[in-house]
This record gives C-alpha cells, sequence and structure tokens, in this order.
C-alpha cells in the first residue's frame, strides 16, 4: 500500500496543536429525515457544509470543495464547465440524487440521469448536506450511492440589501455574482445571478500535444420568495434557469476536436406548508418541473442533441408529538420524458408511498421506514432503511444504518440514440455503515465503516448498455477530523474504498485512498489565509495510475472595512501536472484576484 506524506503530516498537526473543544451533534439535519432533526439523533452518516465554509474556502466550482469530503470524489473531462462526475463511495453520479431548494435537479436528457454539477457555482449556496448510503425510502430511485441537499442563500435582513463579487484572474477568466434580497413584513424575497466566462485550456491534455484552447461562458438566474400566509400556513417558491456554452474533446484516443456544447436548464418549485399550533402533524404540498436541452456541434456543424424533462407532485406529512414517537410518511408521482432529436418523445412515470417510524428509547433514537414505488415500465419495487443513534454522552455518538436502493433504467439507456437496450432491468443496492461521532481532546472526530454492494449494474459495454450479472461491491472507512484554537482551524480527511467490479476488478476512477487537509486563520483583525490539500493514491484508468500527486490551494482575504473585502487565490499552488480522467487536462498554477462585498 502507498503512503501518503499529506496524510502524515496532517495527524502530526492535528496532534500537535493546543486544540479546544468543539461539537456539533446538536447542529440540525434536514435530508436524513427529510424533516429538521437534531444531529445527536441522526443515524445516516451526513457531512454538513456551511456558508462560512464556502467562503473560507475559495472556491468557485461547488465540486472542488466536495472532493475534499471523505467518500466523495470527483472526476472532470478539463477546465470548468466540462463534464464532470460525481461519485459517493465509489458510485458514480447516476446513483446520486441531487436537489436543490426541494427540486430533484437530475437531468432526464442525459444518457444516464444524473446531475450536471460542473457549471454549478458556490456563490448561491446558504448549504449542503452530504447524506451518504442508499436513500431510495426517501428520494425514490437513483439515491443508491447518496444525496446531496443543497439548500440556496435566503433573505434574511428587513428591507432591501445586495452583495456581490467579482473575481478575474488566469486563463481570461471573469466571475461576477449578484444578489439583491429583502424582507418586508412577512414576505421574503431574493434575487441572484451571475455570469462565468474562462477561455479554458485544452481539454485533452496539453502535455499529450493538445494546444487548442476549450472555453466556457455561464449565465445563471434564480428568483426565490416566500410569504407566512397566517401562523399555520407558509408558501414558498423558486424558479431558476441556466445557459452554458463550451468547448469539448473526445474521441479514441482523447485529442483535440472542434466540438462544442450548449445546454440549457430551468428549474421551478414551489410549496404550501400547513401546521396547526394544536396539532402535532405538518404537511408540504410540493410541485416541480424541471427542463434540459443538450446540444453538441462538430466543426461548426450540428451533431446530436438531446431534450428532457420532469414534473413532479409530492406530499410529505411528520407527526412529532410530546411522547417518544416520530413520523414521516408521504407520496409523490414523478413524471420523465427524454427526446434525442430527430427522435420521438418515450416517457415514463413512477408513483411513491413512503412511511418512517422513529423511536426514542432511552440514549438510543431507532428509525425504521418502507417505500413501495410503482414503475410505468417495471411495476413495484420495495425499499427499506433502518438507523440507529446511540448517544454516549453530549459529545459522543454511535450510529448506523442498513438500507436497500434501487434505480430504473433511464430513458436513453432503454430508447436513445447510442446503445440504447430495452431489455434493460432496474439494478438494486444493499448499504451498510457503521461509525462514530466524538471529541478527544478538543478534537471534533467522525469516523465511519461502509459497504455498497450493487446487483445487475447497467454499463455500456459490448456496443451499448447491458445488464452486467453479479454484485459489485464497494467497502471502506472515512475519517474526518477538525479543530481550532482562537482564529486558527484545522481539518483532515481521509477515504480509505476497495471498490471492486462483479469480476473482482478495481473500479476504474476510484482511489483506493484519498486524503485531505484544510487550514484557516485570522492574522489581526483584517487578514484571512485560507489553504487546503487533496491527494488521490491508487487512482486506475485507461491502465494508468492517475494518483499520488498533490493539488494544493491558497486564498489570502484582506478586509477594506466590515462590509468589503479583497482577496487572492491560488490554485494548484505546487503547480502540478495531473489528471483526474485519463488523457484529459486539468489547471496549471492559477493566480485570481476579486472583490466581494455588501451593502
Amino acid at each position: 500500500m502507498k503512503r501518503s506524506l499529506l496524510l502524515t503530516t496532517g495527524l502530526i498537526a492535528l496532534i500537535a496543536a493546543p486544540l479546544t473543544a468543539q461539537t456539533r451533534l446538536d447542529d440540525i439535519i434536514v435530508s436524513a429525515n427529510r424533516t429538521p432533526t437534531e444531529a445527536a439523533r441522526v443515524g445516516s452518516a451526513v457531512t454538513v457544509v456551511t456558508r462560512e465554509e464556502l467562503d473560507r474556502s475559495g472556491d468557485i466550482a461547488l465540486i472542488d470543495y466536495l472532493k475534499r469530503i471523505p467518500g466523495v470524489n470527483i472526476v472532470r473531462n478539463g477546465g470548468v464547465g466540462a463534464a464532470a462526475n460525481i461519485r459517493i463511495r465509489g458510485a458514480q453520479d447516476r446513483y446520486v440524487a441531487v436537489y436543490i431548494d426541494g427540486v430533484e435537479l437530475s437531468d432526464p436528457s442525459e444518457l444516464q440521469i444524473q446531475a450536471e454539477l460542473s457549471g454549478l457555482t458556490t456563490a448561491d449556496i446558504e448549504q449542503v448536506e452530504v447524506l451518504k448510503g442508499s436513500q431510495s425510502l426517501l428520494y425514490g430511485g437513483e439515491a443508491v450511492g447518496g444525496v446531496l441537499f443543497i439548500t440556496t442563500r435566503r433573505a434574511t435582513q428587513d428591507g432591501v440589501s445586495a452583495a456581490y463579487s467579482v473575481e478575474a484572474g488566469s486563463y481570461n477568466t471573469v466571475d461576477a455574482n449578484g444578489r439583491v434580497s429583502g424582507v418586508f413584513g412577512d414576505s421574503d424575497v431574493s434575487l441572484s445571478f451571475g455570469r462565468l466566462v474562462s477561455d479554458g485550456f485544452s481539454a485533452a491534455d496539453e502535455n499529450l500535444g493538445n494546444t487548442e484552447t476549450d472555453g466556457y461562458a455561464r449565465n445563471a438566474v434564480r428568483l426565490k420568495a416566500g410569504h407566512q400566509v397566517s401562523s399555520g400556513i407558509a408558501v414558498s417558491g423558486s424558479v431558476a434557469a441556466e445557459t452554458g456554452r463550451g468547448g469539448y474533446d473526445g474521441g479514441t484516443p482523447v485529442a483535440d476536436r472542434d466540438n462544442v456544447f450548449e445546454r440549457f436548464k430551468r428549474e421551478i418549485g414551489a410549496h404550501l406548508d400547513l401546521q396547526n399550533e394544536d396539532s402535532a402533524f405538518t404537511h408540504r404540498i410540493g410541485v416541480q418541473n424541471l427542463v434540459a436541452t443538450r446540444d453538441f456541434y462538430t466543426n461548426s456543424a450540428f451533431s446530436f442533441g438531446n431534450a428532457g424533462a420532469r414534473d413532479k407532485v409530492e406530499y410529505v406529512g411528520t407527526y412529532a408529538g410530546d411522547g417518544p414517537i416520530d413520523a414521516v410518511f408521504g407520496f409523490d408521482r414523478t413524471w420523465e420524458e427524454a427526446q434525442p432529436v430527430g427522435r420521438a418523445f418515450t416517457n415514463s412515470r413512477i408513483d411513491g408511498l413512503f412511511a418512517q417510524g422513529s423511536f426514542d428509547v432511552g440514549a438510543s433514537t431507532l428509525t425504521f421506514g418502507a417505500r413501495v414505488d410503482d414503475h410505468s415500465a417495471f411495476g413495484s419495487f420495495e425499499t427499506y432503511r433502518a438507523t440507529i443513534a446511540y448517544r454516549i454522552s453530549d459529545t459522543t455518538k454511535l450510529r448506523s444504518s442498513a438500507a436497500t436502493g434501487f434505480r430504473a433504467p433511464s430513458l436513453n439507456e432503454l430508447f436513445g440514440p447510442f446503445g440504447a437496450n430495452a431489455a434493460l432491468k432496474p439494478e438494486e443496492s444493499l448499504s451498510l455503515d457503521a461509525g462514530i461521532d466524538t471529541q478527544v481532546a478538543g478534537v471534533d472526530l467522525s469516523a465511519t465503516l461502509f459497504r455498497l454492494d450493487i446487483d445487475n449494474r447497467i454499463e455500456f459495454v459490448g456496443g451499448g448498455y447491458n445488464q452486467v450479472a453479479g454484485t459489485s461491491k464497494s467497502t471502506g472507512v472515512e475519517i474526518s477530523a477538525g479543530s481550532q484554537i482562537g482564529a486558527v482551524s484545522y481539518g483532515l480527511g481521509y477515504t480509505y474504498s476497495h471498490a471492486r467490479n462483479a469480476n473482482g476488478t478495481q473500479q476504474v476512477r476510484v482511489p483506493e485512498q484519498e486524503v485531505s487537509l484544510t487550514l484557516a486563520t485570522r492574522i489581526g483583525e483584517r487578514i484571512g489565509l485560507a489553504a487546503d490539500a487533496y491527494q488521490p493514491i491508487d487512482v486506475i484508468d485507461g491502465g494508468r495510475d492517475l494518483g499520488g500527486y498533490v493539488l494544493v490551494n491558497t486564498k489570502l482575504t484582506y478586509d477594506l472595512n466590515a462590509d468589503t473585502a479583497l482577496h487572492l487565490r491560488i490554485e494548484n499552488l505546487l503547480d502540478q501536472e495531473y489528471q483526474t480522467l485519463n488523457r484529459y487536462g486539468t489547471s496549471d498554477r492559477a493566480f485570481y484576484v476579486g472583490v466581494s462585498g455588501q451593502f
């Protein structure tokens, strides 16, 4: 087994530091039970990312932050805007459900339904919850590896307020974002917008002789509002739209190509919340719509394209009485459709019904639930989940979860233009984990053992999409540690993942080990310094080991006053030459300067 200098250095830093007490067991988590729950009562493995942590990191793309979370890894074919894939516990993005403000983000127009995260920036995000393990009970199909539960920023100040950020730097990159928001009595509204442009670099690795740059441009806007109609009635909703255009490379082998993609996405979501002050029940009714199109061009001529849409209606109820029993229950109906250009629309419908009970027994909280989904093409499937959280003390919790999941074939896998196979059947999964969240000598520690089995995976093999017989297995451990003394905070993340295909070979693009380090401090009243480092070890793709490099990013901030700050960011400080996907390039050392403020 290869050793990591980064891991050794991080352990020494954490042990040597004179640290003070920290605890997050009283944090409120929404994703684990689809209702606000104290972390001390949650038996699932969840990582919470706050706005403060995103600001401190300086990451523009959300995926650049997520890759440092234990159990998560990112693969990207090129620079900003290029297709990016997220994996949780070795499960590809088609097994990861993504929600923004309650709207499911996975794109039905993709060949394998998945959320496109490459263009998602951190500018308008308030919090991210990374829920690991199969979660089909509460979120239906696709939530086999886990769930990303993203909440965007909301107005909190009376009257009108505004915020902005502008950054420019290497590769002629400019990222500009603004937000206007306000609270007016019982109503709140927020309008955010952003534009990102970059000349980029060659998506095919320039070190292999590729010189054509693959630029990217993105425009995004989001309107979010809420109104408290009365003490027991509230309405909220959001509308968001995004366009993106950029270059990409491909071929066999991967090399410079005059290829361009264009994509459009629109999300609409609305919710009605009902609660009687004298009742232990709450009710939420939601509707959502997503429309996405993707077009591809070669040598300025149209090559192919896809369009997709999803409509969803859902009801989620909760019960929280004075006794030891709580419950969450609900139903949903989802319609999806996809249309490759020049072909007829294909569609599917899924109806879901679920219920979960939560039981407090002494220092333990147990949950158990079941779900039934009825798919228009594949009939009924049942999924289950059970968890336990045992509180040893105010700062220590043991937890464990077991769950099953399923993923139905996408419309494009069944009927699309590239290797479709109408005989495909749903994949099924089993997820197990056990862990501890505690505090030792002032250090917050979290450790988790996990296993994820997926039966009859659908892969593109033999010239098309086919069912691979057998069970792929991913087992491993996730460890995180964090501490703070005064204005200095430290963080360490480590993942060991033994991810194997059904035939026993190592899964491609899944590191056997990943190590991350973060450091943030204040120097005086005006200066802030943050740095992070990331190292993957033993990553196989294209018959090569892509791991071993150490990627270091830094950010220096200077507060001009209470409302305005300047910053300098350096990406890839050590100027490492590396790949996350065989033959695809990554950024050289890059410099960015920016200003942010509010008024």
